[in-house]
C-alpha cells in the first residue's frame, strides 16, 4: 500500500453557531458551497463597527462540513492534516471529537484511522470560533484559511515532517558534496526496511541507500542558487514484509549558506542580496482575492 493523498477542497459552510454542527448527517440546507482555502470575512464587506485588527471585517463563529469516500482496511493508517485554521478550531470525524487547536497559523494533524466509517462514507465537521477579532497586528482572515488533506498509508509509515535533509559540506576542489538523510518512521524497529533513492535534477538515479539514516556523497553536484535553483529528489520507501507501506518524494537543493559581518550573506561563497519581505500569513495575497 503506497501513500495516497485525498485533497479536501469542496466544503459546505454556515456562518453562525448551530447546535448539531458536529453531528454526522446533520442538516446542511441553506449552507454555502465554498472552496478551501476559505476566508468568510473578506467577502462580507467592511464596517467601522468591526475591529481594525481584522481589517474592519467581521469575525464570528463558522461551521464547515465535507465528505470523502474511504473504506477501512487492515493495516491502513489514516490521518487528516490542516495547514491552518483561524482560529480556535474544533474538529470531528463521523461525530467523533478529534481535538481543538486555538492557534490559527499552526499546521496540525489528527489520527482518524479508528473513525473511518465501515460504509466508506466519511464526514469531517469543523467549528471555527473567531469572536475575539482584535487579536492581531495584521489581517488574519476567518475560517479554514489553508489547504486540508487526508493521508492514507500502511503501517509502518513516515512521520509528518519526518524527512530531514542537510548538506554537510561541499568540497569545491574535489567537486563533491556530502548530504545527510534522516527519516523518522512510526513503527517498531526491526519490523521495517527503509530504502532511499536520490535522483538528479535531470531525473537520473544518483545513489541508493538502505536504512533510515545515511550520509551520501554526490560527485559533480548541481548546486542550488537563486539564479540556478537546481533541485534533487529523494524518494523514500518504507517496506514491511517486502510490501511497500509508505513512500514519499522530497525536493532539496545542495548549497552552503553563511552570514559574514564583512561580506553579508554568502550562498555557495557568493554574495547574494536579499530582496522581498515577510508578509504575515500571506495576508496581502488573500486580501487581494
Amino acid at each position: 500500500m503506497a501513500r495516497d493523498i485525498i485533497s479536501l477542497s469542496a466544503w459546505k459552510f454556515h456562518l453562525g453557531d448551530v447546535s448539531d454542527g458536529w453531528y454526522r448527517g446533520g442538516d446542511t440546507g441553506g449552507w454555502e458551497d465554498v472552496t478551501v482555502p476559505h476566508d468568510w470575512a473578506i467577502s462580507r464587506g467592511f464596517s467601522l463597527d468591526n475591529s481594525s485588527g481584522t481589517g474592519y471585517v467581521c469575525g464570528g463563529i463558522g461551521w464547515y462540513r465535507t465528505r470523502f469516500h474511504l473504506e477501512p482496511k487492515e493495516g491502513q493508517h489514516v490521518r487528516i492534516t490542516f495547514l491552518g485554521v483561524y482560529n480556535n478550531s474544533k474538529v470531528w470525524c463521523n461525530s467523533n471529537y478529534l481535538g481543538k487547536r486555538p492557534y490559527g497559523y499552526s499546521t496540525f494533524t489528527y489520527d482518524i484511522t479508528d473513525f473511518i466509517s465501515p460504509d466508506g462514507e466519511n464526514e469531517i465537521c469543523v467549528q471555527v470560533y473567531h469572536t475575539e477579532t482584535a487579536d492581531s497586528r495584521w489581517y488574519t482572515g476567518s475560517g479554514i484559511i489553508r489547504p486540508v488533506f487526508v493521508t492514507v498509508t500502511g503501517e509502518p509509515y513516515i512521520d509528518d515532517f519526518g524527512v530531514q535533509i542537510e548538506t554537510d559540506f561541499i568540497e569545491e576542489e574535489e567537486n563533491r558534496a556530502s548530504v545527510s538523510l534522516d527519516i523518522n518512521v512510526v513503527g517498531e524497529r526491526g519490523q521495517y526496511k527503509v530504502i532511499q533513492e536520490v535522483f538528479s535534477p535531470e531525473g537520473e538515479l544518483v545513489c541508493t541507500e538502505k536504512g533510515a539514516s545515511a550520509s551520501v556523497c554526490i560527485n559533480n553536484p548541481s548546486l542550488w542558487s537563486a539564479s540556478s535553483p537546481s533541485l534533487y529528489t529523494l524518494h523514500t520507501v518504507v517496506k514491511h514484509n517486502d510490501e511497500c507501506t509508505d513512500e514519499c518524494y522530497t525536493k532539496f537543493g545542495i548549497r552552503t549558506a553563511k552570514f559574514d559581518p564583512d561580506h553579508g550573506f554568502l550562498c555557495k561563497g557568493v554574495y547574494e542580496k536579499h530582496r522581498g519581505g515577510m508578509v504575515p500569513s500571506n495576508a496581502a495575497a488573500r486580501v487581494g482575492q
